[in-house]
């Protein structure tokens, strides 16, 4: 299962902030999908600290 940016953008959008702006969330989404690469998941222990964070934001 593989998600796009233009997906992960509009989650971001309906999730995290109904009125942050779109340049915004598909930073935060360009940034999120560059840690992947091509695999599917990350292990914790690789993030910064405030990498991590934005991943734990997503999660909630």
């Amino acid at each position: 299962m593989t998600m796009t940016l233009a997906e992960l953008t509009k989650a971001i959008q309906q999730h995290i902030d109904l009125e942050m702006d779109a340049e915004v969330a598909q930073g935060m989404a360009e940034h999120a999908l560059g840690f992947f690469g091509f695999y599917n998941r990350i292990i914790d222990n690789a993030l910064e600290p405030t990498d991590r964070n934005l991943f734990y934001m997503f999660q909630d």
